[in-house]
């Protein structure tokens, strides 16, 4: 089962779950996702670590926020992105009632 058909299958709405599938189906994306792990940070420190153009790494993040599994906060001038710890938690037990 991929993740699409386990979202659906657990009445997900049909948009939502092609977005969170979307997001999670990228090695870049899930890189990201592990880097915000526990701390928030700004696009300039995800382009650094990830070694890509901004506008790359950009297109990466409204994808992830697009599915609701990233917030952002404006702090002075900054932007950091943050793990959205609700829906990500919507999604883990999701996924455990198929174990």
């Amino acid at each position: 089962m991929n993740a699409f058909e386990i979202l659906t299958a657990n009445k997900v709405p049909v948009e939502k779950a092609r977005l969170i599938s979307r997001a999670l189906d990228n090695h870049i994306r899930m890189k990201i996702l592990e880097m915000l792990t526990g701390s928030s940070i700004n696009v300039t420190e995800i382009t650094r670590a990830l070694g890509m153009d901004q506008s790359t790494v950009s297109m990466h993040l409204r994808i992830l926020r697009e599915s609701g599994l990233l917030s952002k906060v404006r702090e002075g001038k900054w932007v950091k992105y943050a793990i959205d710890e609700s829906k990500v938690e919507q999604i883990v037990q999701t996924f455990s009632l198929l174990q």
